[in-house]
């Protein structure tokens, strides 16, 4: 098993850094990859599918991940690392609060989280 480090690294690296892994198995093995954010276990779950690998991916800690990719023979790499964040939809919504309002702490925090849970119900 090749164990690769990616926590901290930007994307496209943590790709670019399993791409490497998978390239040095040169035949059957496992790679599995360390990372910090989810946007690196949704692109590296990508990079798996589009070589018809196995993949695993486990939440071990708050913001640590690992991605685990069989390998049973030799994979051809497509040359392009696209990095994006899950398509699931056409909605962003940026938060630059832990609440809502100026009032009252405990309400301000309980309208963001009724807020962002009805947004991510939204269709």
């Amino acid at each position: 098993m090749l164990r690769v480090d990616a926590r901290g690294d930007a994307c496209p690296l943590p790709v670019v850094k399993a791409k490497k892994a998978i390239a040095a198995l040169a035949g059957a093995g496992e790679v599995e990859v360390l990372v910090d954010n989810e946007v690196a276990v949704q692109t590296l779950s990508k990079l798996a599918a589009s070589c018809n690998l196995p993949v695993h991916a486990e939440k071990t800690a708050e913001g640590q991940f690992t991605v685990t990719m069989e390998v049973s023979a030799p994979v051809q790499l497509a040359g392009e690392t696209v990095c994006a964040p899950d398509a699931r939809g056409g909605l962003v919504v940026a938060v630059g609060s832990n609440r809502m309002g100026d009032g009252d702490e405990a309400l301000g925090k309980t309208l963001m989280k009724g807020f962002l849970y009805a947004v991510s119900q939204l269709p």
